[in-house]
C-alpha cells in the first residue's frame, strides 16, 4: 500500500507543474502569444501588421519593401510598370494615358499638346502644320491665299500678313507691319514704294521707322525725315532733332535716301552734302550744302522740297547763265537741284 503511494507522487507534481507553468493571465506581460515575440497579432515577427515576416513595410508583400503593395517592383508607385510613374503604360510621364509616348498628355501623339495631331505647336485646330496659325498650310502667315510681302495692295485683307502699308500717291505694298502697334519691339519701317520692298519691323534702331519717341532706343527720337504735304513722309529713330543737339559746331541736318525711301537726322559739318542731295529749305539747308544754296524744288505745284543747287534765281549765276530749277519726279524717286545754265 505504502508503494502504490509513492508510485502516485510524481504523477501528482507533474500535474503542478504543467498547471503552474507560466503565466498566461492577459495584461501581465510575462507571457508570450504563439509564434509571436512582439505582440501586433499578424502571426510574423516583423512586428508590422501585415502579416509578411521579410520586409517591415507594412503592405503585405514579401519581396519588395517598397510599401506599395505591388510584389515586383520596388518603385513604390503601386502599378506593375516600374516606371514610377503611376500609370502601366511604363513611359514614366505619369499622364495616365496608357500610349506610351512620354509627353505628358492623354492624347497619345507624343507631341505635347492635347489636339492629336502630333504636330507639337500647341494650337488645338488639329491642322498638323506646325506653325500654330491653325490654317493647315505650314507657312505660318495668318492668311492663306493671300498676296505676298512686298506685293502690290489696296487694303489689308489682300495680304497674306494682314499688312498693306499705304503710302498716298505711290500706292500699297503687303509687309510686316502697317503701323508700330504691329511690332513688338519696335516701329514699322514702311516699304519701299519704289522697288516694291515690303514693310518690316525693326528694333528701334538709328534709321528705323517710326510714329513715336516710344518705339525708339535710348539716346534716340522719332524724327521727320521727309514731307510731302504731309501724307508722303519718312519718319525715322534719329540721334538729333536740332543743331543744339550736335556738338563743336555741327548741324542736325535730315539725310536722305529718296530711292531707297529711308533716312535719319543725323549731326553732320557745315558745308558737307553735295549737289542734288536733300536739304532742309525751311531750315539748316543753306548752312549744309557745300554750294551755300539749298535750292527750293516744285512739285506739281502742291509742295516744295529743298535739293542742294546751284542757284534760286537768275542773279544766283554768272554772266549770261541762267538758273534751272531743280525738280523731283516721283514716280523715278529722283531728286535733282537747280544748276545754272
Amino acid at each position: 500500500m505504502r508503494s502504490s503511494s509513492l508510485r502516485l507522487v510524481p504523477a501528482v507534481v507533474g500535474l503542478f507543474i504543467l498547471a503552474c507553468g507560466p503565466d498566461t493571465v492577459p495584461g501581465t506581460g510575462s507571457g508570450t502569444e504563439s509564434g509571436s515575440t512582439v505582440g501586433d497579432g499578424d502571426g510574423d515577427i516583423s512586428g508590422d501588421g501585415d502579416g509578411d515576416p521579410a520586409t517591415g513595410d507594412g503592405d503585405g508583400d514579401p519581396a519588395t519593401g517598397d510599401g506599395d503593395g505591388d510584389p515586383a517592383t520596388g518603385d513604390g508607385d503601386g502599378d506593375m510598370s516600374g516606371d514610377g510613374d503611376g500609370d502601366l503604360s511604363g513611359d514614366g510621364d505619369g499622364d495616365g494615358d496608357m500610349s506610351g509616348d512620354g509627353d505628358g498628355d492623354m492624347s497619345g501623339d507624343g507631341d505635347g499638346d492635347m489636339s492629336g495631331d502630333g504636330d507639337g505647336d500647341g494650337d488645338m485646330g488639329g491642322d498638323g502644320d506646325g506653325d500654330g496659325d491653325g490654317d493647315g498650310d505650314g507657312d505660318g502667315d495668318p492668311n492663306p491665299g493671300g498676296l505676298p510681302d512686298g506685293a502690290s495692295c489696296t487694303n489689308n485683307m489682300e495680304c497674306a500678313s494682314l499688312s498693306c502699308y499705304i503710302v498716298p500717291f505711290l500706292g500699297g505694298t503687303c509687309g510686316e507691319c502697317d503701323e508700330d502697334l504691329d511690332c513688338p519691339d519696335g516701329g514699322c519701317t514702311p516699304p519701299n514704294p519704289f522697288d516694291m520692298t515690303g514693310s518690316v519691323c525693326n528694333m528701334g534702331e538709328a534709321g528705323g521707322g517710326c510714329e513715336s519717341d516710344q518705339v525708339c532706343q535710348p539716346g534716340l527720337t522719332c524724327e521727320n525725315i521727309f514731307d510731302l504735304l504731309g501724307l508722303v513722309a519718312i519718319n525715322t529713330c534719329s540721334p538729333c532733332a536740332t543743331d543744339q543737339d550736335c556738338n563743336g559746331g555741327q548741324l542736325c541736318a535730315p539725310l536722305v535716301d529718296i530711292g531707297g525711301f529711308e533716312g535719319i537726322k543725323e549731326c553732320i559739318d557745315p558745308a558737307s552734302l553735295a549737289q542734288d542731295e536733300y536739304c532742309d529749305v525751311e531750315g539748316n539747308g543753306d548752312q549744309a550744302c557745300a554750294s551755300g544754296v539749298c535750292s527750293t524744288v516744285d512739285i506739281m505745284g502742291l509742295a516744295e522740297v529743298g535739293a542742294c543747287g546751284e542757284c534760286n534765281i537768275d542773279n544766283d549765276c554768272a554772266g549770261p547763265e541762267s538758273c534751272v530749277a531743280g525738280e523731283f519726279q516721283l514716280d523715278l524717286a529722283e531728286l535733282s537741284g537747280s544748276v545754272c545754265q
